[in-house]
C-alpha cells in the first residue's frame, strides 16, 4: 500500500504509534482504539502495518524489537515521531 497523501500517512504512522503502545495501555488499564484477542495477534498487526507502509526502516527496528533487541524500542519509537514530524510539515 503505497501511502502519497500526507494526512494519511501521518494517520497510518498514528496508528502504527497506538498498536505499538497497546500493551502498555493495557497494562495500565487505558483505553486503546485497538483491541487484540490474543498476545500473538499484536506483533503480527504490527508486522502487517509496517510491511503495508512499505518502510524498510520501521520494519527493521520492528524486526529487532519483537527479537528482544531493548535499543530497537528507541530507535523505532524515534522512527515513527520523525515520520510524524516530516508527513505533518
Amino acid at each position: 500500500m503505497r501511502l502519497i497523501n500526507t494526512p494519511l500517512i501521518a494517520l497510518a504512522y498514528v496508528e502504527f504509534l497506538d498498536i505499538l503502545f497497546y500493551p502498555a495501555f493495557k497494562r495500565a488499564s487505558l483505553a486503546s482504539r485497538f483491541k487484540f484477542a490474543n498476545e500473538d495477534e499484536w506483533p503480527i498487526e504490527l508486522l502487517s502495518r509496517a510491511k503495508d507502509m512499505e518502510d524498510k526502516k520501521l520494519s527493521d527496528y520492528l524486526g529487532k524489537f519483537l527479537g528482544g533487541d531493548d535499543k530497537a524500542w528507541a530507535q523505532l519509537v524515534d522512527h515513527v515521531l520523525g515520520k510524524l514530524e516530516q508527513a505533518l510539515k
